[in-house]
This record gives C-alpha cells, structure tokens and sequence, in this order.
C-alpha cells in the first residue's frame, strides 16, 4: 500500500513540475513572438538557435496556447530571408512538425491559420520547400481536404448572401462572409496551394485530386468585392494548375466551365486579378474548343482591349493569348486582327530593351507574327512601314545592350524580330512603296509640328523674361 501513495505523490509531482514547465514555456513564446515583431530582431532569431527550439517544442507539447504563441512567433520570422534559411537546414525537418500541428489541430483555426502561412511563406520562392512538404505522405491530401472543408463551410454563408432580398440582411450576410473563420484560413491555404503548384513535381499531382474542383464552386460564389484577396489568390492557383494541360488535370477537364468565371475577371478593378485571369486564359487558349468558346463569348474582344493597358506585365499576358488566338483561322474577325495589330504596334513602340521588358517584347512579336500570318500579309503600307521602322529599332537597341546581359533572352527577341521585320519587307514590299509618300508627307507634318512648338516655347520664354525685366 505505501508504495502505491509513493507512485501516487511521484505522479502528482511531475504534473506540477509539467504545469510549471507548460507555464514558463508560454510565457517564453509570447516573449519572444513580441521581441519578432521587430524585423530588426528577426535575423537573431535564426543565429542563436531559438527557431530550432521552438519547432522542438512544438513536436512535443500539444498545449493550445503554447502551439499558438510558437505559431505566432514562426508567422513572424518566416518572412526573412536568413530565418527561412535556418528552417531549410534543421534536420528532422520543419514540414514535418508543422504538418502534423495541422492535422492533429484542424479545429484550432488561430493555430491552422498561422502554420499555414509559415508553410506559404517557406514555399514562396523556395523549390527544396515544397519538394520537402511534397515528401512527406498524405500531404498534399491532408491540405487538399482543408480546401475543401473550408470552402463547403464558406459557402454556406455566401449562399445566405446572394439568397437574402432585404438589403439589411444581405449586408448582414456579406458581413458574415468577411470574417468567417473559413475565409481566413482559405486565404493563406489556397496561397499555399499556388507556390505549391508551380512545382512541376507538385503541379500535375495536385491537379489530379477531384478536391480541386471545388475552386470551381469558389470563383463561382464568392465575388471579388466580397473577398479581393481570395479570389486572387484562387485565381493564381487556377493559374499554375492549367499549365499542366493534359487529361488527368480536372481543371483543365473541365476549362469550359472555368472559361466563363475567368472572363469576368477580365473586368473587375483590382490589377493583380486581370492579370492573373488573362494568364489563366493564356493557358485555356492553347485548346482548341477553348478558343472557340471565348470566340463566342467574346472574350477576344477582351483581351485585345487589354493591348491598350497600362500595366505592361497585364498587356504582356494578353498577348500571350493572342499568340494562340492568332494563330487558329476559327478566331477573331480579320477586323479585330487588324486592332490587336496595330495597338502591338503602339505598345511594341513604347516598350523599351530593359531587362524586365525583353520577355514582354519578344511575346510581343511572336503575337504580331501570328496575326500577320493569319492576316496573310495583307497589312496597310503605313502599318507595315511603322512596323518595319519600330522592329529595326529595337534590334540595334538591343545589339547595343546585347554584350553585358543574358544573351539567352536577348538572342530570343532579337531573332524573332528580325525574322519578322524581314517577312514584312519581302511580303508587304508593294504596300510599303505605295506608301511611301504618304510616310515622307507624314515625316515632313511631325517635323513642322516640332519647329512651331519649338518656335512657341521659345516666343513664352521670352515673354516670361520681358516681364522679369520689367518687374
């Protein structure tokens, strides 16, 4: 009997030393989370070893304030370079504890919501990162079906606000839908999900999951305005799943479905999304009947308008799909052709050789080849003058900057820019020479346009001087 009142009073000792342990250990994480706040802090944090402790007591205690704090902390110091760096060298890996927080803590939405975006930042730019989650088994399935929870559980509620007529209780309902604790979650795991997939080992596989299909329902019944964020990033994660266009990937199955949603995205204000949407198209646009829906639809009177953007990463990508609408006889009316022809043209004019504009350029070029073939080369001789005159342009720019940069994308513009400005001078030969007087006459107008606002600058700066003198 007295042996078992020992083991008893031993027992009771060590779940006091335990609490007073669990107790410290909190206090300590929320110290040091405050200390993260500060950027300055953060690269100490991998120096002296602290993220490798942190992730140890993750692995061994299940307490829901500690698990926080510690996810709290990691939210913080994953966003730097040197942190991230330290999480890639710990040995058992990081992935690892933080996908078995996630399963075995799916309720604990504060504690899903910050491990994910560890996880999301860790896979950012980081190949090894999403090749080390993609390792562990049931990963990509465990994440999957977090989407698909999160999004059923989010679209109850957005069905309450499109089904409600009172404007009162629509905005209650909307107002609902903005701070679900689904929609938080879905924003960092659907952003999550995205640097995962432009993994080509992580890509094709995740595509494959019927899961996936529910960012169908999403794009469907979640609006812009309702979640900007969201949508963005579910669009970008459509984005990286159709560049794997082949018959296991069910988005790409089902790209007729999905062409429609993308299209009205097309619309909307926020840059990133009509970005992204016409990136999305880019890749739908390589299938045949794709082409033939956004033919019907419209959609290449869309993406053409976008020619004329400001944004030149979003005009860049509708080019890309001009590329392939171009090219299919069953696409665009001669009429609008000649449009995306000539608003390339503008744009190819303002764009200059930097490296950040040479990939642009060179998709450029490639969708004014496309649509002169289409076009058969029948252009207006003052269209295939300017073009000749602009492509000439960016050659000896680029032959000029050529020696001190990565020949690889310089040589792919400067050959498919000399290819067409040779097709141009042999195929539109009799155009260009009709048109040359017109082309002198016009020469001749802009420099009589120069000299009068040269000669009138000249006449106000004078008077500003008279008036000077005189004052």
């Amino acid at each position: 009997g007295s042996n078992g009142s020992g083991s008893g009073s031993q027992s009771l000792k060590r779940m006091k030393i335990e609490a007073h342990v669990r107790s410290v250990l909190i206090q300590t994480m929320a110290l040091l989370r405050n200390m993260a706040v500060l950027s300055s802090q953060r690269d100490e944090f991998a120096a002296s070893g602290t993220i490798r402790g942190v992730l140890e007591v993750m692995s061994l205690w299940g307490e829901q304030e500690l698990l926080l704090n510690a996810s709290r902390l990691l939210s913080k110091v994953s966003m730097t370079p040197s942190c991230q760096d330290e999480m890639a060298a710990i040995q058992p890996c990081v992935h690892g504890t933080l996908l078995k927080v996630l399963q075995v803590q799916q309720d604990n939405i504060p504690v899903v919501v910050r491990v994910i975006f560890v996880l999301g930042s860790l896979t950012s730019s980081e190949e090894e990162h999403r090749l080390k989650i993609l390792e562990h088994e049931g990963s990509i399935e465990l994440l999957l079906s977090m989407l698909v929870t999160h999004v059923d559980a989010l679209l109850l509620v957005a069905a309450d606000a499109t089904a409600t007529d009172s404007t009162e209780a629509s905005a209650r309902a909307k107002q609902a839908l903005i701070n679900h604790p689904s929609q938080d979650v879905l924003v960092k795991l659907v952003r999550l999900l995205a640097h995962m997939a432009i993994s080509s080992d992580v890509g094709p596989e995740m595509g494959q999951s019927e899961h996936v299909g529910c960012l169908l329902r999403l794009l469907e019944s979640v609006s812009m305005h309702l979640s900007e964020e969201l949508m963005l990033n579910t669009v970008s994660l459509v984005t990286n799943l159709t560049y794997y266009a082949n018959s296991t990937c069910v988005l790409w199955e089902r790209r007729l479905e999905l062409l429609p949603l993308l299209a009205e995205m097309l619309f909307v204000e926020n840059q990133e999304a009509v970005l992204e949407a016409a990136r999305a198209l880019g890749n739908l646009s390589r299938c045949p009947q794709a082409r033939k829906s956004m033919h019907d639809r419209r959609v290449d009177e869309a993406i053409v308008l976008l020619l004329d953007h400001s944004e030149p990463h979003v005009l860049a990508a509708a080019a890309g799909v001009v590329v392939n609408l171009a090219g299919d006889k069953l696409c665009m009316s001669a009429e609008l052709q000649t449009d995306a022809l000539v608003m390339l043209l503008d744009a190819l004019a303002r764009t200059g050789t930097a490296p950040s504009e040479v990939e642009q350029a060179c998709t450029m070029c490639h969708a004014i080849f496309n649509l002169c073939a289409s076009l058969e080369w029948q252009l207006d001789g003052l269209v295939a003058s300017q073009l000749v005159q602009t492509l000439e342009e960016v050659i000896s720019e680029l032959t000029l900057v050529m020696n001190e940069r990565d020949q690889q994308v310089d040589s792919a513009l400067a050959n498919v820019a000399q290819r067409l400005a040779r097709a141009i001078k042999s195929r539109c030969a009799q155009a260009i020479a009709a048109a040359a007087s017109e082309l002198e006459s016009l020469r001749l107008e802009e420099e009589t346009m120069h000299l009068r606002h040269e000669i009138s600058m000249a006449a106000e700066e004078e008077e500003e001087e008279e008036a000077h003198l005189l004052a």
